[in-house]
């Protein structure tokens, strides 16, 4: 797995598809991205080299269309951003021309989407869920996973409410009030239990599955309280992200951690291949 052998992406941006199976010798792509479990919009860079001008120019005029990144191994490929077009710029650093697309996840739908919708009482909860995600534009994610949760102290609106705002934010009270979060990951909603893991069971991260090196343990005092940290890296797991709860199994540390900040990043002609994580232990 460490080899560049084996290494796959699709690219798409608009309506312009790059990928590792293009050709014998395909276009180098590097990319990163950046996420964490807040309902921030999360970051991606990627920068593709040597593109024909006329592919180049086509992209550049491109309006706010969609950008999404899959990534992995030919067994183990899956999407790590899909958000909005946030700009484009051409760097010429001889002897490569790259042209640099950076996005969003999810930025264009915070900054548009709202929602204005009543609920009369003995509403299902699962309803005034669903379509306030439905209202953010996003994709469901993982939202009809949790429904059951929601009958813990019932299932239905004791009071009737009105949502008048921007979805996002309709979205994260609601859901505060039912004990929950949720962040953008992918162009998806994650909603996360009240610890902050999405629920089932995470990946196995050991020597065996990716894991590199030793992940180092560390304490941080905020607020006066300790808290305690995990960081670690591993070959690219395209599922690794934010709000997952990971078994990790080294030499030093045996644990399961609530993952709080991934850091996605490649070059498919370096040897750069990587997911840096960061947690908590559970």
């Amino acid at each position: 797995m460490t080899e560049q052998r084996g290494r796959e992406y699709r690219l798409t941006v608009g309506d312009v598809l790059i990928e590792s199976a293009d050709n014998v010798d395909p276009l180098r792509v590097a990319f990163s991205v950046e996420r964490d479990k807040t309902s921030t919009p999360n970051n991606a860079q990627i920068a593709i080299f040597n593109l024909a001008p006329s592919t180049r120019e086509r992209i550049a005029a491109l309006p706010l269309v969609p950008v999404q990144l899959e990534a992995g191994y030919r067994d183990s490929i899956g999407r790590i951003f899909l958000g909005a077009l946030r700009s484009v710029r051409v760097d010429h650093t001889p002897p490569d021309v790259a042209l640099i697309v950076s996005g969003g996840d999810g930025e264009d739908k915070l900054q548009t989407a709202v929602v204005k919708k009543s609920f009369a009482r003995g509403t299902k909860l699962v309803d005034v869920l669903l379509q306030l995600v439905k209202a953010t534009k996003l994709g469901v994610g993982n939202s009809k996973k949790i429904v059951p949760s929601f009958t813990n102290g019932g299932d239905t609106l004791a009071h009737g409410i009105t949502f008048d705002g921007g979805a996002f934010d309709e979205l994260s009270a609601f859901l505060r009030s039912c004990g929950y979060d949720w962040s953008c990951q992918s162009g998806d909603v994650q909603i996360t239990q009240i610890d902050g893991t999405v629920p089932g069971s995470g990946p196995l991260l050991s020597a065996d599955t990716g894991l590199i090196g030793t992940p180092e343990l560390t304490q941080e005092i905020e607020n006066g309280v300790t808290k305690k940290r995990v960081v670690g890296k591993c070959l690219l797991v395209p599922y690794l992200r934010p709000g997952i709860a990971a078994k990790i199994r080294s030499e030093k540390i045996d644990a399961t951690i609530k993952i709080l900040k991934t850091k996605h990043y490649g070059d498919t002609h370096g040897q750069e291949w990587y997911v840096d994580f960061e947690g908590e232990p559970l």
